[in-house]
């Protein structure tokens, strides 16, 4: 079954009836209208709704989360016929069918390390209603010693009978690391002493990346648990000949000629970074990290999307930070003229071209991207999750082989798993995925067994912005698990090459702003076995 059969069920509304409100047989007015007003009952008792402290309920209270009458117990939810009409199969597998199955096996297990996400507590469910698990996964854990918890906490018994559920804190104080941070004496402090000068300043315990290697030797009773349940096998142990597997990149310079708007593409990033930039730092003087998500998003997405504008807002204010004008539509910039020329080179050794694109919604740029890619004689398609379901994206590229095109466009969520993307060779990567995890499992979709011919993987990025910088931190990350798997299959791990400064790249990146912090917890520290599974 798929993770959203298991996880995911019908919807509900609160299920009450509406009474006038009265007091010893008498109504209770407003205090402001004077006017009578209805209030929430149970349908059984017909008494109030109120809580544990006898404080009454409102609708909305209602409705935010199922509740059962303080007074009779019954229930006061129910199905809402106007939704889906489902019901989630792990729980029906816990309740008529506890025993049935002799073995669980749950694939990319590590999508489940999540402790309170729907699809980790399905998948717990189902393991405890099977009994027996094999769990399958080509990333063992998440960066952090907690998923590593949660997952064995879900699929062992064992571990459930040394640790409980609420225990997390016990897991990572063993085979975890914990930061403790203290502020300085010229952040918050308060003072605290009446007749003395003393002051408490705030602590903020949290964990970091990493495990430590004792955590593959924990003892339950004389066995060794993990060490002694797990068996890793890399991909050159189930498919030796698998062809030439490389990665490289691609740095375009900006273009620096100014349009109508007065605005280059680089002046006008610049003008965005520059702004960007000392609003963050001020912000981030005071305490506060609410512009942190928006100068990612805005500085990762802008080059690519410039002739839409932008305006960025103060998330907390409303107030605008910055606005550019957008750029003109009619030029082609120097990172689509280089996708132009990859895929034609591609096109005259026959292979197709297959191209991540993570910016599909609100900065979506796959629409101008299929027309400056048709405009120069190439058969293009475009997948949305919102237009092909699921289970019908395999069929879907492969109606569209079939019709001969040239080029895949799509966001690299929609095909990290389940899918053999043999027929595209070449995959270029237009914008980079935050996670690198499923930058790992996207990359590899070509990489398969019945593959014949070698496979490229093309980053590209504008130079001296802030997507370059990412994609350093990206091939940091995959470096060591490249270069053992670009051994065992004949590759090679993708470097970023130094070269001499030109006058149009902008600032330098050792003139920004730079803010230290530790790996995402997609994918960074810890135990990483690359690609073994």
């Amino acid at each position: 079954m798929s993770r959203e059969r298991a996880k995911l069920s019908y919807r509900w509304q609160a299920a009450i009836i509406q009474r006038w409100a009265t007091s010893k047989g008498r109504l209770i007015r407003d205090e402001e209208t004077g006017e009578p007003f209805r209030v929430p009952c149970c349908p059984d008792c017909t008494a109030q709704i109120t809580d544990k402290d006898g404080v009454p309920l409102t609708d909305v209270d209602l409705n935010r989360r199922r509740h059962v009458c303080p007074g009779c117990g019954s229930p006061l939810w129910q199905a809402d016929k106007s939704g889906p009409k489902r019901y989630p199969l792990a729980d029906y597998v816990k309740h008529h069918m506890r025993g049935f199955f002799d073995l669980l096996i749950t694939d990319e297990v590590n999508e489940y390390k999540g402790r309170g996400s729907a699809q980790g507590i399905a998948a717990g469910v189902l393991a405890d209603a099977c009994g027996k698990s094999l769990s399958l996964s080509g990333t063992l854990m998440g960066g952090y010693s907690s998923t590593l918890f949660h997952l064995l906490y879900r699929f062992s018994p064992e571990i459930r009978t040394e640790f409980g559920r609420s225990e997390e804190g016990r897991w990572i104080e063993r085979y975890g690391f914990v930061e403790h941070s203290i502020g300085k004496p010229d952040d918050e402090s308060m003072e605290d002493g009446r007749n003395s000068r003393r002051k408490k300043f705030r602590k903020v315990v949290r964990e970091r990346p990493g495990l430590a290697p004792s955590a593959l030797f924990h003892l339950i009773g004389n066995t060794v648990f993990l060490i002694g349940n797990t068996v890793f096998l890399r991909l050159s142990d189930v498919a030796s000949g698998l062809p030439d597997y490389t990665e490289q990149t691609l740095l375009s310079s900006m273009d620096t000629e100014k349009d109508h708007t007065g605005y280059s593409q680089r002046s006008a990033y610049n003008t965005v970074f520059d702004e960007l930039r000392k609003e963050l730092a001020e912000a981030l003087k005071s305490g506060s990290k609410r512009l942190l998500a928006t100068y990612l998003q805005t500085l990762l997405a802008y080059p690519d999307g410039c002739t839409k504008g932008e305006t960025v807002f103060d998330p907390r204010s409303g107030d605008v930070i910055v606005q550019v004008p957008p750029l003109s539509e009619e030029k082609l910039y120097p990172k689509e003229q280089a996708l132009i020329d990859l895929v034609a080179a591609e096109r005259m050794e026959g292979r197709r071209v297959l191209v991540y694109v993570t910016h599909t919604g609100t900065r979506d740029i796959t629409g101008r991207m299929d027309d400056i890619l048709t405009r120069h004689g190439f058969r293009v398609a475009v997948m949305k999750a919102d237009a092909v379901a699921p289970n019908k994206r395999e069929k879907w590229v492969a109606d569209r082989v079939k019709q001969g095109i040239d080029v895949l466009i799509c966001h690299p969520r929609l095909v990290q798993t389940g899918l053999d993307l043999i027929d595209f060779p070449t995959i270029v990567w237009d914008e980079i995925d935050y996670s690198v995890y499923v930058m790992r499992q996207a990359s590899r979709r070509s990489w398969r067994i019945g593959q014949p011919r070698p496979v490229k993987v093309v980053f590209m990025s504008y130079r001296n912005t802030l997507q370059a910088d990412a994609l350093k931190l990206v091939a940091k990350k995959l470096q060591s698990s490249l270069a053992v798997e670009g051994g065992a299959a004949g590759g090679r791990a993708g470097r970023i090459r130094r070269r001499r400064r030109r006058p149009d790249d902008g600032p330098r990146p050792q003139d920004r702003q730079r803010r230290g912090g530790g790996r995402s917890r997609d994918g960074g520290g810890g135990l990483r076995p690359g690609a073994d599974r």
